[in-house]
C-alpha cells in the first residue's frame, strides 16, 4: 500500500472526479462521494473532470478516484475533454504524478469499436506519469450490465480507502446485504394502501370535508390507457416470473442496500396547468449547442417500399425563425413525450390516475441527513405526476436491479416478491440480464407481470441516466394524518435516496438525428431520416411497441410544431477543404443520411467554382436488405455518381428483393463483404496518399451492435493482410487513425 501524502487537516481528504456524457459516471461518482461521507466518515471532494486547473490540480492530489466513460466515437465526454488533453500532453515528465495514488473505473459498451477507449488511455497515461494504483482498474460493460463490474469494484474500493487512511475497515457495511430472504407474510385482513402500500393504513377520508378521492372511477373514456396482454410463460425452464431451481432455492440472496431520506413532496387536490413549465425545469442537457426552438414540420415522406421489413421515413422541418446554422455532419435533438396511454397505465396501475393533473410540490426534506441534498435539476419543483412521467422520465428504459429491489418491498404475493428479489440479487444477475435487460422490458411490463406489486409512485423516479439518487416517495396520509396548508388538504410524500449503479427510470433524453442535407443547398429547411422498428410482444413484453422517439415522429403531421436543439459539433463533420480530401463513406440503411449532406456541400462548392472536386476520390458503401424496397435516396446517390461527386458507389443487398436480377443475385450482402472484395484497393486508399495530395479519411455511420464492430474487424483483417502487419500492429495502426481523426464513427445501439 503506498504511503499517503498529507493534503489537508481534514480527516480522509481525497478527490473524486468524473467524466460523463449521459450521467452514468456522474451518478456512480456521487454515490461514492455520499457513502464516503456518511458511512466511511471521510472528506471527499467531487468535481467533473473539466474543473481541472480551477478546482483541482491532479499533480497536487495524494489520492484521486476517477470514473469516466467513452463516447460512441471514442472521444472523451464533453465534461472531460480538457482534463484528458492536459494529462496527455507530451511535455509532462514521467514523474509528474509520482506522489499520486489513483483508482480508476471505466464505463463503456462493447458494441462499440472504441470500447473503453478513454479509460484505457487514462490508465496508461497515469502509469506513464508515475501514479500508483490503489486497486485494479475496473472496466464495466453496459452491454452485459455495468453492475457486474461496478459493484465488485466498489466493494474493493471502500476498504482500500479506509486502509489508505489507516482506518479500521471491520465496521464497513457492505454494498449488498446477504440475508435469508423470506417473503413478507400477509393475512387476509391486511389492507394495502395503493399510494403508500403501508399495511393497515386506510385512505378512506370520506368523513373529511376536503378529502381527496383517490379512485380513478371518474376518469372519462377519452383517456387512452395501455391494455397489456396476458403472456404464456414456459413451465419447464427459467423465465421472467420463474427462476432456475438453484436460484429459487437460494435463501441467502445478496440484494442492494437502501440509503437515506433527502426529498419530500406533496400533492394538492387543485389542478395545475403545466403549459408554462419549462421543459425539464430548464435543466441544460450536456452536448447541446443551442436552446430549445419550436419549429414547424413542413414535409413527410415514406422512403421505403410497402414490403420493407424496417420502414424508413423522412421528416422535414423549417428553421427560418431560429437563426440556427449547421454544418454537414451536425445533428439536431428532437424533444418528445412518452406515450400518453403508457403514462396513464402506470398511474392507473398505482391507483393515481385521478391525481395525475394535480399540483405536485417537490422540496428537500428538512430532516434529511444527506449532505448537500438538492432537488434533481431536471425535475420541476412544482409540476404534476403526469408531467413527470410524460416529459421528465424515460418509462421505456428497462428497470434496473435497484428498482426491482424497491418493487419487491411493495409486492404482497409471496412468490412474486421472491422472484423480484431473485432478479435483483447478485446471484440472479444472469437471469436479470436475460429476462429484463436484453428482453427490453419496461416498467409497465414489470408491473403487469407482478400484479401484486404496488410501489409508491416516486419510487419509480430516477435522477440520472443511472441512479445514484433515486427518488422514492411514500404518501403519509393515515386515516387522519395529513397536513393542511392555506385551507387545502395535501398528501405529504417522503422521498428516499438509494445507492445504485443500474439505470432506474432515468431522465428522458432527447434523441439526436443527423441532418440529411447541407444548409448551403437546402437553406432553412432540414431533413432527417429515421427507421420504424417494431418490437413484438413476447419474452416478457406485454405489448408491442416501436422506438420511443420514432413512434412519436411517425404520428406527426405537416403543420405540427416540434421542439428541437442543435447538438454540439463533434468530430463527425465534413472536413475543411473537403473537395480535396479523399474519403470512404460507409453508411448502410439510414446511416447514409449525414453523407447526403457531405455530398451536397461538395456539389455546392463544385458548382460555385470554389474548388475543383472531380479529381478527388470519394467511395460510398451503402447496404440494405432489399434493393427494390430499401434503397433509399437511390436517385440522388446515382446522380452524384454520374456527376463524379462520388467516384465509386458500392451497393450491398443482404436479402434478394422480389425484382432481383441475375447480377443482383451475385451482389455482396454486407458492407464488410464489399470492403473485403476490394481489400487491396481499400488499404492502398487509406495508407498511401497521392503525391501532393491529402491523407484520406474513413467515415462510418450506422448500427453499432453488428455493423460497426464488423467493419472495424474487417479493416483490421485487410490492413493486416495487405499492409504487411500482424493483427496487433494492424489494430494499433487503426487506433492511430482514430486518434488522428482519420477513422471517424457516428454509431448507435
Amino acid at each position: 500500500m503506498p504511503v499517503p501524502v498529507e493534503k489537508s487537516d481534514k480527516r480522509g481528504d481525497f478527490l473524486i472526479i468524473y467524466g460523463s456524457q449521459t450521467g452514468q459516471s456522474e451518478s456512480i461518482a456521487k454515490q461514492l462521494c455520499e457513502r464516503a461521507e456518511t458511512e466511511l466518515k471521510l472528506s471527499p471532494r467531487l468535481f467533473c473532470m473539466d474543473k481541472t486547473e480551477k478546482q483541482f490540480w491532479i499533480e497536487r492530489e495524494p489520492l484521486v478516484v476517477i470514473i469516466c466513460s467513452s463516447t460512441g466515437d471514442g472521444d472523451a465526454p464533453d465534461n472531460a475533454g480538457k482534463f484528458v488533453r492536459r494529462l496527455c500532453k507530451n511535455t509532462l515528465s514521467n514523474d509528474f504524478l509520482k506522489d499520486t495514488t489513483f483508482a480508476l473505473l471505466g464505463l463503456g459498451d462493447s458494441n462499440y469499436s472504441t470500447f473503453q477507449g478513454v479509460p484505457n488511455k487514462l490508465d496508461k497515461q497515469l502509469r506513464h506519469l508515475g501514479a500508483t494504483e490503489l486497486i485494479p482498474t475496473g472496466h464495466a460493460d453496459d452491454q452485459v450490465g455495468l453492475d457486474q463490474v461496478v459493484e465488485p469494484w466498489l466493494e474493493k474500493l471502500y476498504p482500500a480507502l479506509l486502509q489508505y487512511f489507516g482506518i479500521d475497515a471491520s465496521f464497513l457495511p457492505p454494498v449488498t446485504k446477504t440475508s435469508v430472504v423470506r417473503p413478507r407474510e400477509m393475512s387476509s385482513s391486511d389492507s394495502v394502501n395503493p399510494l403508500t402500500n403501508d399495511l393497515s393504513i386506510s385512505l378512506n377520508l370520506a368523513s373529511d370535508d376536503n378529502a381527496m378521492d383517490c379512485s380513478d372511477s371518474s376518469q372519462g373514456p377519452q383517456e387512452a390507457i395501455l391494455k397489456p396482454n396476458q403472456l404464456q410463460y414456459p413451465e419447464d425452464k427459467p423465465c421472467l416470473i420463474r427462476g432456475a431451481s438453484k436460484l429459487s432455492q437460494d435463501e441467502a440472496l445478496r440484494v442492494p442496500v437502501a440509503s437515506v431520506t433527502f426529498l419530500a413532496a406533496s400533492v394538492t387536490h387543485t389542478k395545475l396547468d403545466t403549459n408554462e413549465i419549462k421543459w425539464q425545469n430548464g435543466c441544460k442537457l450536456v452536448g447541446t449547442a443551442s436552446g430549445i426552438h419550436t419549429v414547424p414540420v413542413v414535409g413527410l415522406i415514406k422512403l421505403t417500399g410497402t414490403k420493407a421489413r424496417k420502414e424508413k421515413r423522412e421528416i422535414q422541418i423549417d428553421i427560418s425563425d431560429t437563426g440556427l446554422e449547421y454544418q454537414p455532419g451536425d445533428a439536431f435533438y428532437f424533444i418528445f413525450p412518452n406515450p400518453r396511454q403508457e403514462v396513464n397505465y402506470i398511474l392507473q396501475r398505482l391507483g393515481l390516475l385521478m391525481l395525475a393533473d394535480n399540483r405536485l410540490d417537490v422540496v428537500v426534506n428538512p430532516k434529511t441527513e444527506k449532505k448537500n441534498a438538492i432537488v434533481p435539476a431536471h425535475i420541476p419543483p412544482v409540476c404534476t405526476l403526469r408531467y413527470l412521467f410524460t416529459y421528465c422520465l424515460d418509462i421505456r428504459r428497462s428497470p434496473g436491479r435497484p428498482l426491482l429491489r424497491v418493487l419487491a418491498d411493495y409486492t404482497s404475493n409471496e412468490s412474486e416478491k421472491r422472484r423480484l428479489l431473485e432478479l435483483c440479487s447478485s446471484q440472479g444477475v444472469d437471469e436479470f440480464t436475460a429476462f429484463v435487460r436484453q428482453a427490453g422490458l419496461t416498467i409497465a411490463d414489470v408491473l403487469h407481470a407482478f400484479p401484486s406489486c404496488l410501489p409508491p409512485v416516486d419510487r419509480l423516479v430516477g435522477t440520472h441516466a443511472t441512479a445514484d439518487r433515486i427518488i422514492y416517495c411514500r404518501i403519509q396520509s393515515g386515516s387522519r394524518s395529513h397536513t393542511v396548508e392555506g385551507g387545502l388538504q395535501k398528501r405529504t410524500l417522503q422521498l428516499w435516496d438509494k445507492n445504485a449503479q443500474e439505470k432506474q427510470l432515468p431522465r428522458l433524453i432527447p434523441r439526436p438525428y443527423s441532418a440529411a442535407c447541407a444548409q448551403s443547398r437546402w437553406k432553412n429547411r432540414v431533413r432527417f431520416v429515421y427507421s420504424l422498428v417494431e418490437q413484438p410482444q413476447g419474452d416478457g413484453r406485454s405489448y408491442a411497441r416501436r422506438g420511443l422517439c420514432t413512434d412519436w415522429l411517425s404520428g406527426l403531421k405537416v403543420g405540427d410544431r416540434v421542439p428541437i436543439m442543435l447538438k454540439e459539433a463533434a468530430r463527425f463533420r465534413l472536413p475543411q477543404l473537403a473537395s480535396s480530401v479523399p474519403m470512404i463513406l460507409i453508411g448502410p440503411g439510414s446511416g447514409i443520411a449525414p453523407f447526403l449532406g457531405f455530398l451536397q456541400e461538395i456539389m455546392h462548392e463544385h458548382l460555385g467554382g470554389k474548388n475543383s472536386c472531380l479529381e478527388t476520390e470519394r467511395w460510398v458503401f451503402f447496404g440494405c436488405r432489399q434493393l427494390d424496397q430499401d434503397f433509399i435516396y437511390r436517385d440522388e446517390l446515382e446522380a452524384f455518381e454520374r456527376e463524379r461527386i462520388i467516384t465509386k458507389l458500392v451497393v450491398c443487398e443482404s436479402q434478394e428483393g422480389c425484382g432481383s436480377t441475375e447480377a443482383a443475385t451475385a451482389r455482396l450482402k454486407y458492407v464488410q463483404d464489399a470492403l473485403k472484395a476490394q481489400s487491396k484497393e481499400v488499404v492502398d486508399f487509406i495508407m498511401n496518399a497521392k503525391e501532393g495530395g491529402q491523407l484520406s479519411k474513413v467515415f462510418l455511420c450506422g448500427d453499432a451492435v453488428g455493423m460497426s464492430k464488423g467493419v472495424w474487424e474487417t479493416f483490421i483483417e485487410i490492413v493486416s493482410t495487405h499492409g504487411g502487419m500482424s493483427e496487433a500492429e494492424a489494430k494499433q495502426y487503426l487506433v492511430k487513425l482514430k486518434e488522428d481523426g482519420r477513422y471517424i464513427e457516428d454509431v448507435w445501439s
